[in-house]
């Protein structure tokens, strides 16, 4: 058995502890623009307008963006393992369940990877930061539009389903672009002047959009209440998933704990990170919440169209890819702005 000496084994903390530490190029608040600054985070930012590979290092090195980005790394990695356990069960080529999971994990596997694309690569540039946000936003509302078609067609009450269906797709469609278009508007507006308008702006179309999706599972909620021997017990899966979603606006706005403490929790616990934290927890009983509908007989009556559903993705994709394309200038000029506003104000070098 090799034994590690009393030297080495006092190296261990001060090296865990360099591990923990910032990157060497993180930089406080003052220095970058303030586009890329979060309210009362102080420290930890990543320089701006470095090489592409620069952003790929900082991926294995601490500063504030750290943990938004493992836990969706994380989070996309376990959306994969979920789907490969429902190709263990279900048939993805001829099981309607299987097409209604299809539906779903695609919105949760696109929203978690643009997120995660997006805090990692940002800070390249203004222009890059609102490029990629945007993005962002549209996985957010991807995670949303997969979200819904489980709702429908995997959790939805029957009645709700048999009026909603034949239009569900294009209002599933609709209300996720829409939802999009007012999140970028929010941006360009908002972006650096204020940041609570903006949460106001993104937070009413989500909620807006939440609600018209889960309209076929509150419908559940009614028909236990009126039926005798179904107890609200039943729908604890569900009722947890909407309770850690309410968490998360909670967190995604609030910005606590660094409010109470600005500067503590730069790297570590600050309100976003939590938020991102928890929204891997959120898919995940998702993931086993869809599970637990399919086996109890609560998508029996469902009819998914695997190809339908593919063609509504393809729309939306297309239409927010569109959407950047039409923003292209307004983005441009708000990037220069941004720009010209840094170079006025930056601290100058002695």
């Amino acid at each position: 058995m090799m034994i590690i000496s009393g030297a080495r084994l006092s190296e261990v903390p001060s090296r865990i502890l360099s591990i923990l530490q910032p990157h060497l190029s993180t930089v406080a608040a003052r220095n970058v623009a303030p586009v890329f600054r979060e309210p009362f985070i102080l420290t930890g930012y990543r320089l701006q307008d470095q090489p592409w590979c620069y952003y790929w290092k900082t991926l294995f090195h601490v500063h504030n963006e750290s943990v938004n980005v493992w836990s969706h790394v994380l989070a996309t990695l376990l959306i994969l393992r979920h789907v490969w356990s429902f190709s263990q069960t279900f048939d993805f080529i001829e099981d309607k369940y299987g097409w209604s999971l299809i539906g779903f994990s695609l919105g949760c596997f696109l929203g978690t990877l643009l997120s995660a694309i997006a805090h990692q690569f940002h800070s390249k540039s203004v222009w890059w930061h609102y490029v990629l946000f945007m993005m962002d936003y549209g996985g957010v509302t991807l995670y949303t539009f997969g979200t819904g078609i489980g709702c429908m067609y995997i959790c939805s009450q029957r009645y709700m389903y048999v009026v909603m269906e034949p239009v569900f797709l294009p209002l599933n469609v609709f209300f996720s672009w829409f939802t999009f278009y007012v999140c970028c508007r929010a941006k360009l507006k908002f972006a650096s002047t204020n940041n609570s308008t903006r949460y106001v702006f993104m937070i009413a179309a989500l909620l807006l959009y939440a609600l018209v999706i889960s309209i076929p599972i509150f419908a559940r909620y009614t028909e236990c209440m009126t039926t005798p021997g179904c107890s609200l017990a039943s729908l604890n899966h569900l009722t947890m998933c909407f309770l850690l979603l309410a968490i998360c606006a909670i967190l995604f706005s609030c910005h606590a704990p660094e409010r109470l403490a600005p500067g503590r929790f730069d790297l570590l616990g600050h309100g976003h990170s939590l938020f991102h934290l928890l929204c891997l927890v959120t898919i995940s009983m998702q993931m086993k919440g869809v599970r637990v509908d399919i086996q109890a007989g609560a998508a029996a009556h469902t009819n998914p169209n695997l190809g339908n559903i593919l063609a509504a993705y393809a729309v939306l994709i297309s239409a927010q890819v569109l959407t950047l394309v039409t923003l292209r200038r307004d983005i441009a000029a708000r990037a220069k702005m941004e720009t010209l506003h840094w170079i006025d104000i930056r601290p100058k070098s002695k």
